[in-house]
């Protein structure tokens, strides 16, 4: 015959647990309700599965999260769409030839 140690929905353990896990999530639900925006970090990622590539770049007042070259621009202080871009580059002889591009919304 085998006993069940796990705890129980009742038991302390579990009590203490659905506690811990409510005091986290206060923080989440207040920036939820306070609509701040979130926080990301710079990244360049090259996705095997479908070949795109993702960049995000913070500057000063915009986030921009590109897609194969194609830029959207956040607010840093809001979050709010702030337009698109573009920038492709096309190497030649001697350097880098980039077209860049920002249309506001």
């Amino acid at each position: 015959m085998q006993v069940d140690s796990s705890p129980t929905k009742s038991s302390p353990y579990h009590l203490g647990r659905r506690i811990k896990d409510t005091i986290l999530q206060i923080p989440l639900l207040l920036i939820k309700l306070f609509r701040l925006p979130g926080f990301v970090q710079p990244l360049d990622y090259a996705d095997k599965v479908t070949g795109d590539r993702i960049r995000v770049r913070v500057g000063k007042g915009y986030t921009i999260i590109s897609v194969n070259h194609r830029d959207y621009w956040f607010k840093r202080t809001t979050g709010a769409f702030g337009g698109t871009g573009y920038a492709y580059c096309v190497p030649s002889e001697e350097s880098l030839y980039c077209i860049l591009g920002h249309i506001p919304e």
